[in-house]
């Protein structure tokens, strides 16, 4: 499928969570093709348990770091722009 592919040079925010604990990390700019479920499994297969028995599964924040040094992902600068609440227009 065609969205398992993320292009170089698209803009990507990892979302995570669920209902209110729902959140997001990012944005971040793709600088190599990403092949999802691969390049997830790859990460998967390098993933260690730390020493100190407190991580002993991957982590999505940890995939990201991942991503930043492998060079599929570079910092992105954005920001935020509050421009009403209900439908207002409230710049």
């Amino acid at each position: 499928m065609a969205d398992e592919i993320i292009k170089a040079g698209t803009a990507i925010i990892f979302d995570h969570g669920e209902y209110s604990d729902s959140s997001y990390t990012g944005p971040f700019r793709v600088e190599r093709d990403i092949d999802k479920y691969p390049l997830a499994e790859a990460y998967r297969e390098q993933w260690k348990p730390s020493e100190d028995g407190w991580q002993e599964e991957p982590d999505y924040d940890g995939f990201i770091i991942w991503l930043h040094k492998e060079g599929y992902i570079s910092d992105l600068q954005a920001t935020s722009w509050h421009i009403g609440s209900y439908g207002r227009f409230e710049p």
